[in-house]
């Protein structure tokens, strides 16, 4: 029996189409074909960034779509890249907001150093290996004194992404971010050297300070204000296996379902103006009429009833309206001219400056 949202209900067609979301559904597809790689001792990581779409042209790419898309990786008729992080004073303004909302989760703060080799690969004709070598600060028990700690190295290979354009900007609403969902493999680095600055080449060399929340949202001040969230692998691995060997109580769908739904939240969460704007205070609601502008009213317009919206008529009558007043008679008693004899009639019959139409 398959799992509970791989089926829906069944549609006059007679099928019976799943429920489960077109991303997550192909996201699935990605994570079932790398899932051997499991059994070599790597670990799937699974992370999607906020981020700006940047097509030919400066700044974020205007697609003809309203609402979210999949691009087509590698699409021959358009070629686009994708530029991870966020401008400091939104980061800056997210990072509060996660703050404010008094979330129920525990937060750790940590200041990590990273290190990124070009390793040659063993292999030729190869492009080469990066290695990721991380110290973190701590602190020492005995002294007191913040120092770096042990060194952990991890061999990390990007495997596939997918890129979900957030739909046309609106300006009105804030700035628009879109996600990238990455999946790659990660294996640390056991039984050898670790490289150094003096034996490799340095490719990138980062400090950055990390608030993780119990979710894993990590923002990271790095070379960007990079704002990325991180699926916990010993669940992606436990209800992937669940999946390929047929336990129909897997979790995947709507561990990937829920997931993609909090990094849609924090796009929008991203794009919202912070604090939001009180709205502009409304006038004074339009004192009632007076008995003069009613009078004037029936005055200028006898027998008509009195409308129910429309202060304006009254105010123009006790002023006195600038041309003359044209005589408004039921529909029964009008006689309508031939076309050709038809007067010219200006669009209200009360202002003599107003553009004559025919």
């Amino acid at each position: 029996m398959p799992a509970l949202l791989e089926v829906g209900p069944t549609t006059i067609t007679d099928e019976k189409p799943h429920l489960v979301d077109p991303v997550v559904w192909q996201l699935g597809q990605i994570l079932e074909a790398n899932a051997p790689l499991m059994n070599a001792g790597m670990e799937l990581e699974l992370e999607v960034r906020l981020g700006i779409l940047k097509g030919w042209k400066a700044g974020r790419a205007n697609l003809p779509c309203s609402t979210e898309a999949l691009l087509v990786p590698q699409c021959e008729n358009f070629s686009y890249k994708f530029q991870p992080g966020l401008p400091p004073e939104i980061f800056v303004e997210l990072m509060n907001k996660l703050e404010k909302l008094e979330l129920p989760c525990s937060a750790a703060d940590e200041e990590v150093l990273d290190i990124v080799y070009d390793v040659p690969h063993q292999q030729p004709n190869m492009p080469p290996r990066h290695i990721r070598v991380s110290h973190t600060l701590c602190e020492d028990a005995e002294s007191g004194q913040r120092r770096w700690g042990n060194p952990v190295a991890m061999v990390k290979s990007r495997r596939e992404a997918l890129d979900l354009f957030a739909g046309r900007s609106v300006p009105t609403n804030g700035p628009t971010f879109d996600l990238r969902v990455a999946l790659s493999t990660e294996a640390k680095l056991r039984g050898t050297t670790l490289p150094s600055p003096s034996s490799h080449q340095v490719s990138i060399k980062r400090e950055k300070r990390r608030r993780t929340l119990d979710f894993k949202a990590d923002g990271n001040p790095v070379l960007s204000y990079e704002v990325e969230l991180e699926l916990k692998s010993a669940l992606l691995r436990k209800n992937l296996e669940a999946k390929r060997n047929g336990d129909d109580t897997h979790k995947l769908w709507e561990l990937l379902t829920d997931f993609l739904d909090a990094s849609r939240d924090l796009a929008a969460l991203a794009s919202e103006t912070w604090p939001l704007k009180k709205p502009p205070p409304l006038k004074p609601e339009p004192e009632g009429k007076s008995a003069e502008e009613k009078e004037a009213y029936k005055k200028r317009l006898p027998e008509r009833p009195e409308p129910l919206i429309g202060h304006y008529l009254y105010r123009l009558s006790s002023a006195g309206w600038p041309n003359k007043q044209q005589k408004i008679d039921d529909a029964a008693d009008v006689v309508h001219p031939p076309p050709a004899q038809r007067p010219i009639i200006s669009a209200t019959s009360i202002y003599e400056d107003m553009p004559k139409v025919a």
